[in-house]
């Protein structure tokens, strides 16, 4: 009679478990259809613009997506009539020089900021990172005038040294730099290390997730600033 029960027990979830499986697979094939639909609306202007780039002049404002007649030499056209090449190298060389700066000088007030104990340490970081708060426009005018007067127009250095300091970048990493434990500083000055030792030995190598997301989030803000900069004057000095 338990035996009867306990299989009529079983075939009972069986048969709960075999109606709940075509559930379960319709929920997540309307789940993947919503998915492939924000996709391809997410990817439309992208494909647009892509088969664009291959209409001629007189097709483009067309709301025929394909062109009539491909034009693959639209392209070579671009680097023919303008300096492409040698814009999309400034922004390269901008963006680069830009982000390794920021890393490094971020590094540096971060350490200054986490682990060295000076007089007004706090208020000096409050001040800095106060700064954030004011926008980019604000500054543009007072930083060309101190390009005109450094005679620093059309040139790397002129778009290199404005963007070459993060208060952003110095918040990240000193805030990453407060977890590391001070008695790792402490044993390496028992040990006769200097600050600068400590700084490049101990508190940098911990440091590198920090400053791998930094300079992730530089780059890709350094590269988008430089080619809304660099591609207006191709030959830069």
């Amino acid at each position: 009679m338990a035996a009867h029960i306990h299989g009529k027990s079983i075939n009972e979830n069986e048969r709960a478990t075999s109606g709940t499986k075509p559930m379960a697979l319709s929920v997540a094939l309307s789940r993947h259809a919503v998915l492939i639909i924000i996709s391809l609306t997410t990817l439309a202007p992208f494909i647009w613009m892509a088969l664009t780039s291959f209409k001629s002049d007189a097709e483009v404002s067309s709301l025929n997506p394909l062109p009539t007649v491909w034009h693959p030499e639209n392209y070579l056209k671009v680097f023919q009539e303008v300096a492409f090449a040698h814009a999309y190298f400034n922004s390269i060389y901008v963006a680069a020089w830009s982000t390794f700066l920021q890393v490094i000088t971020s590094a540096f007030a971060a350490f200054a900021f986490s682990r060295l104990r000076w007089t007004g340490r706090d208020s000096v970081f409050k001040l800095y990172l106060a700064t954030l708060m004011i926008p980019g426009v604000v500054t543009m005018i007072p930083n060309f005038g101190i390009m005109v007067k450094l005679h620093l127009l059309d040139s790397y250095a002129g778009l290199i040294i404005p963007a070459s300091f993060s208060a952003f970048g110095t918040f990240l990493l000193r805030q990453f730099m407060l977890t590391i434990p001070r008695a790792l500083d402490e044993a390496a000055q028992i040990d006769g290390a200097s600050p600068w030792t400590v700084f490049w030995d101990v508190i940098m190598p911990l440091a590198r997730p920090g400053i791998r997301l930094f300079h992730v989030a530089a780059d890709h803000d350094q590269t988008r600033i430089s080619a809304n900069s660099s591609h207006r004057d191709a030959l830069l000095r």
